[in-house]
Formats: C-alpha cells, sequence, structure tokens
C-alpha cells in the first residue's frame, strides 16, 4: 500500500502534524518552574490533568463510538484552545489548574479516537493489515511536526517572544486541526444505532471485552510503558538547564536562560526528527515476532533509561544526551507495533472504547508516578528519576509469550 497516494491517509497525517505543533512544550516544564513551582508541585498540577483524563477517559471513547469520532476530535481540540488561554493568562496557581484541567479534557476527548477513525477507514477500504505501516506513517508526520514546532519556537524566542505568548501562537495550528478532521470522509463519523448513551450498560460491555487475558496483559504492558516514558520525557528540559548553568556551554551575546531555551528548543527538534524516522519504519521490525519485538525493545528501553541515571550520575553530558535520543527512538518504533496489537485483539464495533480504555490505564499509572517522580527530584536529585523509571519498567515487562 501507498500511503502517499492515498488522500485520507496523508489527510490523517497531517492531522498529527498540526496537533504536535506545540510551540510551548520544549519549555513547559522551565515555564512552571520560573511560576515558582517546585517538582512536587509540578507534579500535583499534571496529578490533576490525570485525573481529569482519567474520569473522562472512557466516557470520551463512548462518545466517540456512539456520536461520532469526527465531532470528539473537533471538541477536543476546542479544549485545548481554552487551556492554552488559560495558560496565557496564568498569574495565579487556581488559573494554571483550570487551564490543566482543560487541557486534561483535550488529552481525553483525543486519546484512542483518531486511532479508531483509522481503524475505521482501513477496514472501509480492506487494508486492515496494514495498521502498522500506516500507523507508523501518520505518526512520524507527527513528530515531523513535533521536530518543526521545536525549531519554531527557537526562532519565536529568538524574537523575544516569551513562553506565555507561545501559547496563544499554538492556537493557530489547532484551528487548522478543526478545519481538516471536517473534511474527514462521512463514513469514519459513523455512529452507533443506539438513540440514547447508557454509559452503565457501555462501561459494562467494555469491561467484559477488556477481561479476555491476552487484551488485559497487552493493555496493562502498553499502559504503564507510556506512562513511564510521559512521567520523565520532558525532564530534559531541567537537565539541559544544568548542563546549560553548569558548563562553559554559552551562545555569544545570549544569556543562561536564553542559551537553555534556544538549546532545549533545538534538541528537542533533534529527537522529534529521529522518532519520526523510528515511527516510519516501525513495521520493518515486524520481521521479528511483533510480540517478541515488544518484550525486547521494553528490555532496551529499561537499559536506556538506567543509562542515563548513571550519566548523570558520572556527570557524563553527552551520554545523557545520546541516551535520551535512544528513549524517544525506541518509544516510537514500540507505539505502532503497541497499536496494530491492540486492534487486533479488540472487538472492532468498540475499537475507540479499548483505545480509550488504554490510555485511561496510562494516565491512571502516570498520575501515581507525577508526584513520586516530583519528591524524587526535590529530595534526592534527577538520578533517582530515571533509576526509578527504569526499575518500573523492569518489574512490569513480559515475556512475549504471556501476551496470549
Amino acid at each position: 500500500m501507498n500511503v502517499y497516494r492515498d488522500v485520507n491517509i496523508i489527510k490523517f497525517g497531517l492531522y498529527g502534524f498540526f496537533k504536535n505543533l506545540k510551540f510551548f512544550e520544549p519549555f513547559f516544564i522551565l515555564f512552571l518552574l520560573s511560576a515558582g513551582l517546585s517538582f512536587f508541585e509540578i507534579g500535583i498540577l499534571f496529578l490533576i490533568k490525570y485525573i481529569v483524563v482519567y474520569i473522562i477517559e472512557i466516557p470520551s471513547g463512548l462518545i466517540a463510538d456512539l456520536y461520532g469520532k469526527k465531532s470528539t476530535l473537533i471538541a477536543c481540540f476546542v479544549f485545548y484552545i481554552i487551556s492554552f488561554i488559560g495558560f496565557y493568562l496564568s498569574g495565579h496557581i487556581i488559573i494554571l489548574i483550570i487551564a490543566m484541567i482543560f487541557f486534561g479534557l483535550g488529552e481525553a476527548f483525543r486519546s484512542g479516537t483518531h486511532k479508531a477513525i483509522i481503524v475505521a477507514y482501513l477496514d472501509h477500504i480492506e487494508k486492515s493489515s496494514e495498521k502498522t505501516r500506516v500507523y507508523g506513517f501518520t505518526r512520524a508526520l507527527s513528530l515531523v511536526g513535533s521536530s518543526l514546532s521545536g525549531i519554531i519556537a527557537v526562532i519565536l524566542i529568538l524574537l523575544h517572544i516569551d513562553v506565555r505568548t507561545i501559547f496563544l501562537f499554538t492556537i493557530i495550528p489547532y484551528i487548522c486541526d478543526i478545519l481538516l478532521v471536517l473534511s474527514y470522509p462521512a463514513y469514519v463519523n459513523e455512529k452507533s444505532d443506539m438513540k440514547k448513551l447508557n454509559l452503565h450498560a457501555e462501561v459494562k460491555k467494555t469491561m467484559l471485552l477488556v477481561k479476555k487475558l491476552s487484551l488485559l496483559r497487552i493493555i496493562y504492558s502498553s499502559s504503564m510503558y507510556d506512562a513511564v516514558f510521559e512521567s520523565i520525557k520532558d525532564y530534559i528540559q531541567p537537565v539541559i538547564h544544568i548542563i546549560i548553568t553548569g558548563s562553559a556551554i554559552v551562545m555569544l551575546k545570549y544569556s543562561n536562560e536564553m542559551n537553555v531555551k534556544i538549546i532545549t528548543g533545538l534538541f528537542y527538534s533533534l529527537i522529534y526528527i529521529i522518532a519520526a524516522i523510528s515511527s516510519y519504519n516501525a513495521h520493518r521490525f515486524l520481521k521479528i515476532h511483533k510480540y517478541s519485538i515488544i518484550s525486547i525493545l521494553s528490555f532496551l528501553s529499561a537499559i536506556v533509561i538506567l543509562a542515563t541515571g548513571v550519566g548523570l550520575l558520572a556527570d557524563m553530558i553527552i551520554l545523557v544526551l545520546i541516551m535520551y535520543v535512544f528513549i524517544y527512538m525506541i518509544k516510537n518504533i514500540r507505539r505502532p507495533i503497541m497499536v496494530d496489537i491492540i486492534a487486533s485483539e479488540s472487538d472492532r464495533s468498540r475499537v475507540a472504547t479499548i483505545m480509550s480504555g488504554e490510555s485511561q490505564f496510562k494516565v491512571l499509572f502516570a498520575g501515581i508516578m507525577a508526584p513520586i517522580i516530583g519528591l524524587l527530584a526535590d529530595h534526592i536529585g534527577l538520578i533517582a528519576v530515571f533509576v526509578f523509571s527504569a526499575l518500573i519498567i523492569l518489574s512490569t515487562m513480559m515475556r512475549s509469550n504471556k501476551y496470549r
């Protein structure tokens, strides 16, 4: 299947491209630290977001299945835009909390829904066997967006636009995504025959679906891995801050604060373009049995994360940066394969709900980990964050034959 010749698959890729133009991302943790928050308080702020996502996750998946996936995606971008305005206006912790709540609503309404649209489209054109290749392609375009976002973020910083105002610039690509989703084929917005939403009955059906032992194990493995990744991925920001302020690395005519933002933005651009290449080529790893490759990649992730902590302990800055590149690389090879596995094991009529359920487990685990990691960073140091994360992955890693 040539994904470049299918207009709708290209649209699916562009959706992710615009969604990932989050120009504030390379500076988000630094922005919160500059607002006077500790790592623990940042962890609590993320916990609030995860609580919102956890509560809304399954209902949002049901709404997508029952009332239309396109409609759900449009709602999610409206929530995101409200959150960006909130972060721009933030001058008090209460406003930050409200902004994070709306961000969580956006995450809940988005997660699983677009993947279900891709699955529905491939089923419609009778190309369901191409899920890994197509999702790898669309994810690659998303990551290209993330890479470009880092470059644009640096340009905005060089134009002396502060991080608070950068949140407003992020609204522009999100409006583009609303228009793009409106152009999707009408049949991917197919609604259930149910005339009204019965959350209790539908949640019960969903729970019965995931009682399948192999599916439960897959969802647990996928969500725990993603929770660890989500918990540590942006800690590269304070790491780079330590590198810049504690070394002779400077860029002429710029302050340390400016150096940190410029180098962080450029590093984000680098890791995302490498992640995009990894995602695009994920299907090539299916030469190995897909269940086996997941276990291999999980083990490699634990080793790489542990090596990141060792690099910090030994002040081997180059090792830390290289390991962070590998963290993103492995994650973006693993994710398209995991989506293929979950979709293959799920009931076709409830793919969006199952995907949302997987995301719900992820936010549950991430919500538990966020304040714990914040406490470790505040009281022991960033080294403890990576050692703890590596141990979590090793303790939850499953052998390939246990998926079945």
